[in-house]
Formats: structure tokens, sequence, C-alpha cells
């Protein structure tokens, strides 16, 4: 009788195991699926970040998207201008993109999840990042015709992964 119940309590053991399993798997693709999109949210913040450093030196808007496309780069397809585009706030023609106003450096990329059966319920996600920084001295003026003389300035971070 005592051999009977081995052999029961081990197939109770494999039954539970069959149950628990696809569980646990769906657990860790989910946790590789969001340290994907938070390592990307990181690149993107970090790229915002820098165009604006880069724009608040009287840069022109060539330059600052550069600047981003360059911090990048560690992005998949990040070449791609449909999946990252760069948005700048007031853009280089603006008289508004003077000393003490503030400059926007918006990035916005196209993820698609790598992970598998995570990235069939989520593709592609839409993820964004911005930075907001106070315009400081320029050394010359932009090429739009803005001669922008003045004090130096501060800066403010957001950025936030949103669906559209």
């Amino acid at each position: 009788m005592q051999r009977r119940t081995r052999r029961s309590a081990a197939g109770q053991s494999i039954i539970e195991f069959a149950i628990v399993a696809p569980i646990l798997v769906l657990i860790l693709l989910g946790i590789v699926a969001f340290g994907q999109m938070f390592s990307y949210q990181l690149i993107l913040s970090n790229a915002a970040r820098e165009g604006a450093r880069v724009g608040v030196l009287c840069k022109t808007d060539a330059e600052i998207d550069a600047a981003v496309r360059d911090r990048a780069n560690p992005l998949p397809h990040h070449d791609d201008p449909s999946s990252l585009e760069v948005y700048i706030n007031p853009d280089e023609s603006s008289a508004d993109r003077v000393n003490g106003n503030p400059l926007v450096v918006q990035v916005r990329y196209v993820a698609y999840i790598t992970v598998p059966i995570a990235g069939v319920f989520i593709n592609p996600k839409y993820m964004m990042a911005r930075t907001v920084m106070r315009i400081e001295q320029c050394t010359e003026p932009l090429p739009g015709g803005n001669d922008n003389g003045g004090s130096s300035g501060g800066s403010t971070s957001s950025s936030s992964g949103g669906d559209d």
C-alpha cells in the first residue's frame, strides 16, 4: 500500500508542476518584457536630455536631432525616421528661441517587444520622453537671425511611456 502512495504522490507533483509551469514562464517573460521597455525608456530620456543640452547652446535643429539620434543609438531601428521622431519647440527659425525662454525636446519612439508571447499582446508600444531646459547664452547668432545674448539657465526633465 505504501508503494502505491509514493507513485500517486509523484504523479500528483508532476501534474501540479504542469499546471504551475506555464504561469511561471509567463511571469518570467513579463519581467523580461518590462525590463526591455524600462531600458528603452531610460535611453529615450537620456536622448531627450542630450538634445536639450545641445539645443540650449544655440545649436541648429539638425545638430539637436543628430545629438538625440546619437544618444538613442542603442535602440533597435533608431535610424528609421518613422520609428524615432524628434520634436523641437521652438524651432530654430522662431523668434521665441532667445535667452531665458524654454527649449522643449520631445522624443517619440515606436518600440516593439521582442519577447515571445508578450510581444503579441503589446506591440507596438509608443514611448515618449520630454526635456525642458532654459536657453543659455549664445556665442553666435542662429541661422534664422536671432541674436541671443544673456543668461545661463536651469533644466527640467520628465519622461513617460504612453499608449497612443
